[in-house]
C-alpha cells in the first residue's frame, strides 16, 4: 500500500468519525427533546423502548468508533 493510500484511508476514517459524532449529537438532542416535551405523556413501555433504543444506538456507535480509531492507529503506524 502506498503512502498516499494510507493517508487517504486516515482521512476517510477521520471523516467517518466526525460524521458519527454529528449523528450522535443529533440523536442525543432528539432523545432529550422527546424526553422533555412528551416524556410525561408516554407509557412506561414507551419510555423504556425509547431509552433502550437510544442506549443501543449509543453503544453501537461507541464500539464502532473504537474499532475505527484502532484501524486509524494501525494505518498511522504504517506511515511512520
Amino acid at each position: 500500500m502506498t503512502e498516499y493510500e494510507v493517508a487517504d484511508l486516515l482521512a476517510t476514517y477521520s471523516s467517518n468519525m466526525r460524521e458519527g459524532q454529528a449523528l450522535f449529537i443529533t440523536i442525543f438532542s432528539t432523545y432529550m427533546i422527546v424526553a422533555y416535551t412528551v416524556g410525561k405523556k408516554l407509557s412506561r413501555f414507551q419510555v423504556i423502548f425509547v431509552t433502550f433504543s437510544f442506549l443501543l444506538f449509543s453503544s453501537l456507535m461507541t464500539f464502532g468508533d473504537v474499532q475505527t480509531l484502532g484501524l486509524a492507529w494501525n494505518y498511522a503506524d504504517m506511515l511512520l
